[in-house]
Parts: C-alpha cells; sequence; structure tokens
C-alpha cells in the first residue's frame, strides 16, 4: 500500500512581517498598477497578496503588518488548500480534521 493514502495533518505555518513587500516597476518603483481591475488600480505585495485600490481606499498605505497563514503538504512541504483532501503535487492524502476540533 501506498504510504501516501495513509492521512497525515498538513503542516501549518504562520509567519509575520512588518510591512508588506510590494511588487515593484522596472524602475524599481512600487508597481500601483498591479492590479487593474475596471476602474479600480493599485499595489500588491509579492508575500500575502494584499492588495486595495488607491482610489477608493486612499489610506490603504497605512502600517498594517504582513501576515501569511498557510497549510503545507506533511510529505512534499507544498502549498495545500483546505478543500482538497489530496496534495495536489505529491498525492499525499491531508487530515484536515483537526480544523473542526
Amino acid at each position: 500500500m501506498d504510504g501516501r493514502l495513509i492521512k497525515k495533518k498538513p503542516v501549518y505555518v504562520h509567519r509575520e512581517f512588518p510591512e508588506h513587500e510590494w511588487k515593484r516597476d522596472i524602475d524599481g518603483n512600487i508597481d500601483e498598477f498591479a492590479m487593474e481591475y475596471a476602474f479600480h488600480n493599485g499595489p500588491v505585495c509579492k508575500r500575502c497578496g494584499y492588495t486595495f485600490c488607491m482610489h477608493c481606499r486612499p489610506h490603504g498605505w497605512d502600517k498594517k503588518p504582513c501576515i501569511i497563514n498557510e497549510s503545507h503538504c506533511p510529505n512534499c512541504n507544498h502549498i495545500v488548500i483546505s478543500e482538497f483532501n489530496f496534495c495536489s503535487n505529491c498525492g499525499q492524502a491531508i487530515d484536515w480534521s483537526s480544523l473542526n476540533e
């Protein structure tokens, strides 16, 4: 029997950074058009994906920490999503029961 079929709990990773790591343009400036949707545009954090519209929320630049919460496969360390029962990278069965405890 393949050992990956035995369910294992994911490895939870919580990381915090004091500030966001904004995507930058070719000149090294923060890319204020990294997020574009209809008439909305703004920067995007490369680490956590945080974004905001500079027009709708001009105070989106406020100093908020960059927080990342991820679940990783216990077999290959690939990021796994709670909607899936298997790792999309290696096929390891994932035990999500700890989410309900």
